[in-house]
């Protein structure tokens, strides 16, 4: 703990407040540094009100701690949305990530979840529902949501690393970017003509014909991309 009048810097004339109290294991608890005007009693003041504010903490924290994964994502969710953060849309997508986390980690305590655990879970998840791996896919987005959770709760280090999924898949498990191929104008025309001639002549089953005027009306001026 300390109490520094700044003599330098762009914080020159104000006091530094810095407190580092440590929580019931000995751990020392990240309390950011802050600097206030006034007099050294003005930043006695502020130093008291840290110590509370972080003991306070501290015994939240430990309780939170004994709570279950399931139990305390759920009461996270619950909070934001009666906060009116978030769209229906947004809830919705994490209330499938609270049921994933029902469904893989049960009960298990909120203290006991590390990084290991996280990995089993995207690697499970992805292996059960046969989904790929991309930035843009379904487990990218579960983890995306446990980062958060963890991060915006401070109760323990983050489980979920940044970047978890270069992490926890290799690059061949990774699916493929898929290729798109441009038609030129030559090409479209020598398809419409195509299209053209086997519904005139009828040369396609009837089950095809349906498919064939949806390219030939989708080629002919509507603006969709060759």
């Amino acid at each position: 703990m300390a109490v520094t009048l700044m003599e330098k810097g762009r914080h020159a004339g104000m006091w530094k407040v810095r407190v580092q109290p440590r929580d019931k294991n000995g751990a020392r608890i990240s309390v950011p540094t802050q600097y206030v005007e006034g007099t050294k009693k003005d930043a006695e003041k502020l130093e008291r009100k840290l110590l509370v504010e972080a003991e306070e903490a501290v015994y939240d924290n430990y309780d939170a701690k004994k709570a279950s994964l399931s139990e305390s994502l759920e009461r996270y969710i619950k909070n934001e949305s009666e906060l009116g953060r978030w769209e229906y849309a947004t809830k919705k997508d994490w209330n499938y990530t609270l049921k994933l986390v029902q469904k893989y980690f049960g009960q298990t305590k909120l203290r006991d979840i590390d990084e290991k655990d996280i990995r089993w879970f995207a690697r499970k998840y992805v292996a059960d529902h046969g989904v790929t791996v991309s930035k843009d896919s379904t487990v990218s987005r579960r983890l995306q949501h446990l980062r958060q959770f963890f991060k915006e709760n401070s109760i323990l280090p983050n489980p979920v690393p940044d970047r978890a999924l270069a992490k926890f898949f290799r690059k061949g498990e990774f699916s493929v970017k898929k290729e798109s191929y441009i038609f030129t104008d030559e090409e479209i025309s020598r398809i419409k003509a195509e299209v053209m001639l086997e519904i005139e002549n009828m040369k396609s089953r009837p089950q095809f014909w349906g498919t064939k005027l949806m390219i030939l009306v989708a080629l002919c001026g509507t603006g969709m991309r060759p």
